[in-house]
């Protein structure tokens, strides 16, 4: 006999309820258990068609369109994510010397900033309360012209270094975005709006499920990392949170005149990278560059409770400032 809420439906349900901390663990489960990781290498392309596929279902196609009809600040955030970040991250690493003294991880540093932002940006930001719509939009746009931006800045900052040829990477990311975008709005056609969303619980929790085959197979080498050299990959842990804090106080202040709403909802979207679909698209990558995709991935998932918690404050304050000069007049 099933028990009540025990059928898979209200199973992933539950695990959709609780994305944060659901996660955060499959993230431990991807650095305890490396020879997991390893066996599901294989399957990371076809996982991330499927995350890609079930963004795009989710996607209300009205609320884009309100969007697109005004699509100055748009153009603007595609363009700084997809072109001036990707150059700053690239320029940034020769000047420091990260090219020429950690190639392979400066490989994963222009990867990264080459990569589209995550497609769980939307939900990081509806969750902290801010412009969900507007970053979905702006998601939605970086990933049709990353096949294009991406080879090119490849080509700029790692011709010869990186397996694939930067025409293949266009392909592969074309083909991938192409086929993802044609899935998810054939099944959003079908199944209607409605009953995706009284079925949103669910497939958030199935994304997370699917999210482990990404994310587990770029935290194989983390614990070996850790056993083997532990101060160098704190370094490189640090490095990683160093970025990711570049990326979003940049895209803050570059956009601080957009709004407190979507200001703060652009900088999250940009620092939080797909490194993901550059695994699946590039192929076989170094394992140093491996580390630093699976060490970046911690401060990915653990900003959004930092910057709720931040949020929270803030609003209080302002709250607290407004009723004293209520009080006063």
């Amino acid at each position: 006999m099933r028990l009540p809420g025990s059928s898979p439906g209200h199973l992933l349900a539950r695990i959709g309820r609780h994305g944060g901390t659901a996660v955060l663990a499959l993230i431990a489960a991807g650095v305890a258990l490396p020879a997991v990781d390893r066996w599901l290498l294989p399957f990371v392309t076809p996982a991330v068609f499927v995350l890609l596929a079930v963004s795009v279902l989710r996607t209300d196609l009205a609320r884009v369109a309100a969007l697109v009809q005004r699509p100055g600040l748009v153009l603007a955030a595609v363009a700084w994510s997809t072109l001036a970040l990707p150059l700053a991250l690239g320029l940034a690493g020769q000047a420091l010397g990260i090219a020429q003294r950690w190639p392979q991880t400066y490989l994963g540093l222009v990867l990264q900033g080459a990569a589209p932002p995550m497609m769980s940006a939307p939900a990081f930001t509806a969750l902290l309360g801010l412009d969900a719509d507007l970053v979905l939009v702006c998601m939605l746009g970086c990933m049709a012209v990353t096949p294009l931006t991406s080879p090119l800045l490849v080509h700029l900052f790692l011709a010869g270094s990186l397996a694939v040829r930067p025409g293949e990477l266009g392909w592969h990311l074309a083909s991938l975005t192409a086929g993802a975008v044609a899935a998810g709005g054939a099944l959003r056609a079908w199944l209607g709006g409605a009953a995706i969303e009284r079925r949103r619980d669910a497939l958030s929790g199935f994304n997370v499920l699917v999210l482990f085959v990404v994310v587990g197979p770029m935290m194989k080498d983390v614990a070996a990392g850790v056993a083997a050299a532990p101060l160098a990959t704190a370094a490189v842990f640090a490095g990683a949170c160093g970025v990711f804090a570049l990326l979003l106080a940049l895209t803050g202040r570059v956009f601080r005149g957009a709004g407190p709403a979507r200001g703060p909802a652009l900088a999250l979207m940009c620092a939080q990278r797909n490194l993901g679909v550059m695994v699946a698209t590039t192929g076989a990558l170094p394992s140093a560059a491996l580390l630093y995709f699976g060490l970046s991935q911690g401060p990915i998932y653990l900003a959004p409770a930092w910057l709720q918690a931040r949020l929270r404050r803030a609003r209080g304050l302002a709250r607290a400032v407004e009723a004293a000069n209520d009080s006063r007049a």
